[in-house]
């Protein structure tokens, strides 16, 4: 995801041609970039307005069915009272004329938004590249998911990578991985397993880890971890993790931590081990790398994990992410009864 401040109002016009780059990057209709360009110029006049500035991530997701572009809107102020009024057309707390939630909700395809008092605010705003509004995107029975990564200050190119893949045979998989150190060299460490994650089909967990171990030799390797979940075996989660990458499995009264095991992939990885984790009735799975402190009690957000993913993972995102390494994050919200 591509990070873009908004301090002051000769940033909103700013982060709205910026914005626009990477949407015409991403090749979307021109149809589709007018509506983008209202709800950013919508999100960030509401940074100066209501919060003294925040920030947006955006960027493609390719990885979501169908193809989207996301953009989140964070900020650190004061929150949202009273959300539902402030969606109303004609709502304004400070004499405005009150168009700016409401407008951006109908623009997007996809709206969502968590807010607390005295924290701040995050908006989760999707468009799908297709231009028919009225379809139904395709949405998966049991999870919903999202992960990206963030470079780090000063950097083009993030070392941190996230992958899902779905196998054959129906298992949702998610690989996080972070290459050592950071620049080009790291990045093309953790593209590169990306790359060997999504040859993998149906082997194993254990053997698509090693073949990324394998398979990266020569880079500068990446600490990395996979999970693997399926809606018939819920809720049962078996993962490998090799390295300093931090996993949860989020149940309503508990939250367990995925075990990674000391090691690099890249340089002979001394211990691939999977582990089941069946013993907890889950909501959410959350992963990060380790420019993210998961530090976090999830019971001081109360509400956020009824929310969309995206939502969840720039919340998250702003409030635990290091600022001085390259960051990932990927969220599964289980869908089902």
């Amino acid at each position: 995801m591509n990070l873009q401040p908004v301090r002051e109002r000769s940033d909103v016009a700013l982060a709205r041609r910026s914005v626009r780059r990477h949407a015409e990057s991403a090749r979307l209709h021109p149809d589709i970039i007018d509506r983008i360009e209202i709800v950013v110029s919508e999100g960030a006049a509401n940074f100066i307005r209501h919060a003294n500035g925040g920030e947006m991530l955006c960027g493609p997701n390719r990885q979501h069915n169908p193809t989207s572009f996301d953009i989140a809107f964070i900020d650190r102020g004061p929150g949202i009272a009273r959300v539902e009024r402030a969606l109303e057309d004609g709502y304004s707390t400070i004499g405005g004329l009150g168009q700016g939630l409401g407008a951006m909700r109908r623009l997007a395809d996809d709206f969502d938004l968590f807010s607390k008092q005295d924290v701040g605010t995050t908006i989760a705003t999707r468009f799908f590249v297709s231009r028919d509004r009225s379809a139904s995107p395709h949405r998966d029975v049991s999870h919903d998911r999202v992960g990206f990564v963030v470079p780090m200050p000063g950097q083009d190119v993030s070392g941190d990578g996230v992958c899902f893949a779905t196998t054959e045979t129906g298992q949702d998989r998610i690989l996080v991985c972070d290459g050592l150190g950071h620049g080009p060299a790291a990045h093309d460490a953790s593209k590169k397993a990306i790359e060997i994650f999504g040859q993998c089909g149906d082997r194993s967990v254990a053997d698509t880890v090693g073949a990324i171990d394998s398979g990266i030799a020569g880079t500068r390797g990446v600490v990395a971890l996979v999970v693997e979940m399926e809606a018939a075996r819920y809720p049962a989660i078996a993962a490998v993790g090799v390295g300093n990458i931090a996993g949860q499995i989020v149940a309503p009264q508990r939250t367990r931590h995925i075990v990674s095991f000391d090691g690099t992939l890249g340089r002979g990885a001394r211990k691939i081990e999977r582990l089941v984790y069946d013993d907890l009735e889950w909501r959410a799975v959350i992963l990060a790398t380790d420019g993210i402190r998961m530090r976090w009690n999830l019971d001081d957000y109360p509400g956020l994990l009824s929310r969309s993913p995206l939502t969840i993972a720039a919340t998250l995102w702003r409030d635990f992410n290091r600022g001085t390494d390259d960051s990932g994050i990927a969220v599964v919200r289980w869908r089902g009864e």
